[in-house]
């Protein structure tokens, strides 16, 4: 028996061959640590462990205490918070929570792709491109909902369009149910997979029927839930990143940053469908259908966030839906267009190579950041807690970790938490709404908004911050700078108004 025979007879070797992916994710842990997990808490984490501790502690779904709002976009992950919040430190929750649903989404991609490639060598390849794919193992630490978007995106991507592993409406409609909890505006993928199964009849009106009851059972009690609880059925987010102003008023911008967040990621993969240039007609006409219907999400996505997001700039966590969808046309791409098992590993390496020089690079910027602004916000929140009593009305745009660690009551300019803000800016009377909810102090308050107030009222700057604001590559190009600046805190005595 030659050396080759007893590898294939050992016991050990034989697990590692067919479940070298739990090896892999063990590995994964520490490596994508030491890249990411220098990783904090960003603002909106602390609007839902907000949320999740008011209602532990005071059974109230709220950011200020005895102000109903809906300020959340996803519900299941809210759910998750309020469940761990007495359990562990809420430091570690949304890290934790958001890493679980990587290392699941590794494993899925690993179980739908196993026997959906022409050959099985290049798996653990693909498995590396997909862990280390840039957006992924950044938002694997940063305690978003993200990871959960990547894996009920590679859930339907693969499992149901691309496998068809999942064929039962009743699933699929369980999934498509899920998926709104998460993120509301999967009902578009969810829409267009149905409409893509019908048209390939891979499922009948029956089929769409089962599949619309069992999501409609999944996502009406939360529905019903919302409108009793909060008056309304989506959540405010919605209305103050675009939903509530003129549609489009951004579109120009989002369809560059869209560009420049799809292009600065995944260049490695639009240079080697450069090089294999004459290839691409033959694998699109291959599943014609199929390939079309992913295009076709992706673009449906970019246009739908570049029209709604009014009031926002689009950036990567949006786009985390459609993410998966281009990754696995990559892959499908690689696995189609190099001829022989060698080149096919050659290329894939050859990009991994690369994704993991773009991510350490990106991993050692998104450090320095980090640190920069953590440190800027704790010297804020630190002054706050010191100089301002427990029943001041503090008004700030970034409203999350503020309102949790000094439990003042948080006036939000943007509109998260007081969405009627929206008709008073639409209206230019957004001076009339300060005054009618008179916050005691503005933290780095819009300089016009300051200026109108000094016509009215008492105004006047009591700390300053000197801050360094890094901004990223496509936010320079897009007509930003970086520039040192003063961030001001003004307090107001509304008791001295002038005509």
């Amino acid at each position: 028996m030659n050396y080759y025979d007893l590898l294939q007879n050992n016991k050990l070797s034989q697990f590692l061959n067919r479940y070298w992916v739990v090896l892999f994710l063990i590995l994964y842990i520490p490596v994508s640590y030491f890249l990411y997990g220098h990783a904090k808490l960003f603002d909106d984490n602390y609007i839902y462990l907000q949320y999740a501790k008011h209602f532990v502690e005071n059974k109230e779904l709220s950011f200020n205490l005895g102000e109903k709002s809906y300020a959340f976009t996803s519900p299941v992950w809210m759910i998750l918070c309020i469940i761990l919040y007495p359990l562990i430190s809420y430091e570690l929750i949304p890290v934790l929570l958001s890493l679980l649903f990587s290392l699941l989404t590794i494993l899925l991609c690993w179980y739908l792709l196993k026997d959906a490639l022409k050959n099985n060598l290049i798996l653990p390849l693909a498995i590396i491109f997909i862990a280390f794919e840039p957006n992924f193992l950044r938002h694997t630490y940063n305690g978003f909902e993200t990871s959960l978007t990547y894996l009920l995106s590679y859930l339907i991507i693969l499992g149901i369009i691309h496998t068809g592993k999942i064929r039962n409406g009743y699933y699929i409609g369980a999934i498509f149910g899920l998926f709104m909890l998460v993120r509301p505006e999967s009902i578009i993928f969810s829409f267009l997979t149905l409409l893509y199964l019908l048209v390939s009849r891979k499922i009948n009106i029956k089929g769409i029927i089962r599949a619309a009851v069992s999501g409609i059972i999944i996502v009406l009690p939360w529905v019903i839930f919302t409108f009793l609880y909060f008056g309304k059925i989506l959540p405010d987010t919605f209305g103050a990143k675009g939903g509530d102003y003129h549609s489009g008023l951004n579109l120009t911008h989002n369809l560059l940053n869209s560009a420049f967040i799809i292009g600065g990621n995944y260049f490695p993969i639009f240079i080697l469908m450069a090089l294999n240039f004459k290839k691409i007609p033959d694998y699109l006409s291959g599943n014609k259908l199929k390939y079309s219907f992913m295009i076709l999400v992706i673009a449906v996505y970019v246009f739908f966030y570049s029209i709604v997001l009014s009031n926002e700039l689009i950036y990567a966590r949006y786009l985390c839906i459609i993410f998966p969808v281009f990754i696995t046309l990559s892959i499908l791409f690689i696995d189609f267009s190099i001829p022989t098992v060698r080149k096919s590993a050659i290329c894939f390496s050859i990009v991994i190579l690369i994704f993991l020089g773009t991510a350490f690079t990106i991993s050692r910027l998104d450090k320095k950041l980090a640190d920069s602004g953590h440190t800027t916000e704790n010297e804020i929140i630190g002054w706050v807690n010191k100089n301002t009593n427990k029943d001041n009305y503090i008004s700030r745009i970034r409203i999350g970790e503020i309102g949790f660690k000094t439990q003042r009551r948080i006036f939000d300019p943007v509109g998260l938490i007081n969405r009627d803000i929206a008709g008073y800016y639409q209206s230019g009377k957004i001076i009339d709404y300060y005054f009618i909810k008179k916050p005691d102090y503005l933290i780095d308050p819009p300089i016009y908004i300051v200026e109108a107030l000094k016509k009215r009222c008492n105004i006047n700057v009591v700390k300053e911050f000197k801050i360094k604001i890094r901004l990223l590559v496509r936010q320079a190009i897009l007509n930003y700078t970086d520039r040192n600046n003063t961030l001001k805190i003004y307090k107001i005595d509304w008791n001295l108004q002038t005509k």
